[in-house]
């Protein structure tokens, strides 16, 4: 066979082998994308988390999800601790196949979060016990599947729609509840300061951020207790000073009134926290911008 030919064939192969790959990528990426948030999810709050649908753009840098669902712990019951209707991001494509992937915005919308006390505890105290172990965690323990993986900055989270409940069961003669509505959270930086974040540290900041909001919103309707556990709990985790959280009410809401009282509810848990804990690593007023 003349070089020429060889050439041809050789250069045939090769052209036949990235075509390959191309449809492979496409074909698998989907579930890549999936499994990685399903692993990260679970990994951070402890309890199996599922996500019904990815759909990563590979070609237009775009990434849409449906279905996000972190179960409740066991022994409580309602159906979810945390359900998310739909998400999406456009990446910044010079930055896809590089380790660290900055995304300009990602949206997150249709957020239901269930939060249960009963006469065995709450579903709510597991969720932040197994965030507080994740956050002090050494890198060098995570699971095989968590090493290696795509890191993420994002310029800006938006989060809208969140519907924060409160159930007291089988307390006070009956099951009560009490819904926190929260119009839209702003995050902005994630992952900045550490050069870029993984998935489930990004799930982590996000829960926390919707957390500490309901105990601002909800200041005059959940329950006392509830609020003093919630504001204990995330008072030793990591504060969320660094991403200028951002709460924007309704047509006719101040966004600076509810920073403020934000900035009460850091005060309050920083308060709870010296009279009845040891070793808490920062109060909650590291919640809001400024407070460290």
């Amino acid at each position: 066979m003349k070089l020429g030919k060889k050439l041809g064939v050789i250069g045939g192969v090769l052209v036949l082998a990235v075509v390959v790959v191309l449809v492979v990528t496409v074909i698998f990426i989907d579930s890549v994308a999936k499994a990685a948030i399903e692993k990260g999810g679970t990994y951070a709050m402890g309890v199996p988390t599922t996500l019904q649908s990815a759909d990563v753009g590979v070609m237009s840098g775009t990434f849409a999800m449906k279905g996000l669902n972190v179960a409740n712990p066991a022994g409580f019951s309602g159906p979810h601790f945390f359900a998310l209707a739909s998400g999406g991001v456009a990446a910044n494509l010079g930055s896809v196949t590089k380790d660290v992937v900055e995304i300009p915005r990602l949206t997150l919308d249709g957020i239901k979060v269930n939060l249960e006390r009963g006469s065995k505890g709450s579903n709510y105290q597991v969720i932040l016990d197994n965030l507080k172990r994740f956050e002090s965690q050494d890198p060098k323990a995570k699971p095989a599947e968590d090493k290696g993986g795509k890191k993420f900055i994002v310029r800006e989270i938006v989060i809208t729609n969140v519907e924060v409940r409160v159930d007291m069961l089988g307390l006070g003669g009956g099951a009560t509840a009490v819904t926190v509505p929260i119009h839209e959270i702003k995050l902005n930086n994630v992952g900045t300061a550490e050069g870029g974040i993984e998935i489930g540290k990004m799930m982590n900041v996000v829960i926390k951020a919707i957390l500490a909001t309901a105990v601002e919103r909800g200041g005059n309707i959940i329950p006392g207790d509830v609020l003093g556990e919630l504001k204990g709990g995330l008072a030793q985790l990591q504060g969320l000073g660094e991403f200028g959280v951002e709460v924007i009410g309704k047509a006719g809401e101040s966004a600076q009134k509810l920073a403020e009282g934000l900035t009460k509810v850091g005060a309050e848990a920083a308060e709870t926290v010296k009279k009845g804990a040891e070793g808490v690593l920062k109060g909650i007023g590291d919640l809001i911008p400024g407070k460290k």
